[in-house]
């Protein structure tokens, strides 16, 4: 997809507003340390905004973060991840309400019986929401085990405890039950999450800059995760996350913000019908069981969803209807159809400082988007 520009005033926002929006993105990066980032706003399918600075890494004769660089994304992973759920659905090849055990023997006995694909799909499952030593688990890899696979063992150690609240009832953010849903994916389709989107979404697209990997042309344009502790020491080629559900999408800007278009536009783009409409409606609407809904109703499949004015990882006044997926890498990609605004903010420092709350830091990203809108 070739990205179009216009004057944001050509797209009924003010450019002196959205500016505000990067300046925030560029401000709250600086103070992570993040080395460079990028912003990017579409309104009518139009980029109203795109704004780069830094550079790739911490050193100086590292190259400018420009908008062929390539950045680890972290959880905007689950974005993904919830598309090829909903294409398995559309398919007829997955039910929401299928028990786990149905793929996965180990959930066949005690309360793990209970879990199902919406569970998982919805942090409702009672799983546990993840430990240090599971995101290290990397380097517990087998030799000749795709690290895929590791990931699953090592959430299957921490499954087979059990569950610590009945499926359904409350929300516990788990990259564990997540690995699980991939592992689910795979089992009933025969492909993993990567192979779906890169297959149905992202070749039709010619999207070349979003994937889980990418050949050794690319290797150049991959940032530096800064903070590297926080991922074990891992970084260059090696933070790919590689076939991880849960965390290893990697992206630049632009690819982002056309995967965000594509959902916007309820699945086609280009010319080229990708997803049914109804499958994105259902995807980005409350999936959130009963009876937890009135605890935490603002859950589609993975998606955070504005369903009610107290959504708290979305803004104060973005339109009710908006989602969004963020990381711990400090990206987000937002969509707002109310407004017809796609917005993408992208950092590549991992982990949160001491007294850092990243679900303070997205909505205020995406009601200064919101702010800069005069027509809606």
């Amino acid at each position: 997809m070739q990205l179009k520009s216009a004057q944001p005033e050509e797209l009924g926002m003010s450019a002196s507003r959205l500016l505000k929006a990067r300046d925030y993105a560029q401000r709250v990066g600086d103070q992570l340390e993040s080395s460079g980032g990028a912003v990017l706003v579409l309104r009518n399918g139009l980029i109203a905004g795109e704004w780069y600075w830094g550079r790739r890494g911490p050193l100086p004769q590292d190259p400018p973060y420009d908008e062929n660089t390539l950045t680890p994304l972290f959880s905007v992973t689950k974005g993904a991840t919830a598309t090829a759920l909903a294409l398995l659905i559309q398919d007829g090849i997955l039910w929401l309400d299928e028990p786990v055990s149905s793929y996965i023997p180990e959930f066949r006995e005690g309360d793990l019986a209970r879990v199902t694909i919406r569970h998982l799909a919805t942090h409702s499952s009672g799983l546990p929401g993840g430990d240090l030593d599971f995101y290290g688990c990397w380097r517990d890899q087998l030799p000749g085990e795709p690290l895929v696979e590791t990931y699953f063992r090592h959430a299957m150690g921490r499954t087979i405890r059990g569950v610590a609240f009945e499926p359904g009832t409350w929300h516990v953010y788990s990259d564990i039950a997540v690995t699980i849903l991939g592992e689910v994916i795979f089992r009933a389709s025969g492909r993993r999450v990567p192979q779906i989107m890169q297959e149905r979404i992202f070749g039709p697209l010619q999207l070349t800059r979003i994937g889980w990997d990418f050949d050794e042309s690319l290797e150049a344009d991959l940032a530096t995760v800064i903070n590297s502790d926080w991922l074990g020491g891992r970084h260059g080629k090696a933070n790919r996350q590689a076939g991880s559900v849960a965390g290893g999408l990697i992206s630049n800007a632009r690819d982002l913000a056309a995967f965000g278009q594509l959902l916007l536009q309820e699945g086609e783009l280009d010319g080229k019908r990708l997803i049914a409409p109804l499958t994105v409606r259902m995807m980005t609407s409350c999936q959130y069981p009963l009876p937890g809904r009135p605890n935490y109703p603002h859950r589609g499949l993975l998606w955070w969803i504005k369903a009610a004015p107290d959504t708290p990882e979305l803004g104060s006044i973005v339109p009710l209807g908006t989602y969004c997926h963020g990381g711990a890498g400090h990206s987000v990609l937002v969509i707002m159809p109310a407004l017809d605004i796609v917005a993408v903010m992208i950092r590549n420092r991992a982990g949160d400082p001491p007294g850092f709350i990243y679900n303070r830091d997205y909505p205020v990203f995406m009601d200064l988007v919101t702010a800069a809108v005069d027509e809606p």
